[in-house]
């Protein structure tokens, strides 16, 4: 049997041809970033498209903060059953600044992360919160949304697989 982290499947940095990654070599941050050209912009959003559909599929909680800053009308907590609704968002989140989490149990997620002020507590202290709740991947969008900090907090859901 051979172990297989399966994020590092869902996250496959071999397949970003237009998105800059760097990190999670070791650690558990990946910084991805829009490419400079504006040209390939439309690309690498969509690439991040894909990502987060991957994402989705993979973990069946899927909880956004959007600051002040994002939206003037979903500004809080927000839970998506689906992707196409989390896109529906699309101009609150071009503005950056949110937080977008993923868990693999449901555990009355919302309920507890709703206790949660990111303003208040600062982005490090609600990521570190929200690994103590369970959270598997934490994406943080900076102000303008041209970077994203994926945090990879949980186990990773590595599974076994047989050898070829």
């Amino acid at each position: 049997m051979q172990k297989v982290n399966h994020l590092q499947c869902v996250i496959d940095k071999s397949s970003l041809k237009y998105l800059r990654v760097k990190g999670g070599e070791k650690g558990e941050i990946l910084r991805i970033t829009l490419p400079w050209m504006p040209w390939k912009v439309g690309k690498a959003r969509g690439e991040r498209r894909m990502l987060i559909e991957k994402l989705f599929d993979v973990y069946p909680t899927r909880v956004l903060w959007l600051s002040e800053w994002s939206s003037d009308t979903a500004c809080g907590w927000n839970k998506f059953d689906s992707v196409e609704s989390f896109f529906l968002l699309k101009d609150d989140l071009v503005c950056g600044d949110w937080l977008l989490s993923f868990f693999q149990q449901e555990n009355n997620v919302l309920r507890e992360v709703s206790q949660l002020a990111p303003s208040e507590i600062g982005i490090d202290g609600a990521v570190n919160k929200l690994k103590e709740l369970g959270a598997e991947v934490v994406i943080h969008s900076f102000y303008d949304d041209i970077e994203w900090f994926l945090h990879i907090t949980g186990s990773g859901l590595t599974f076994y697989r047989p050898r070829n």
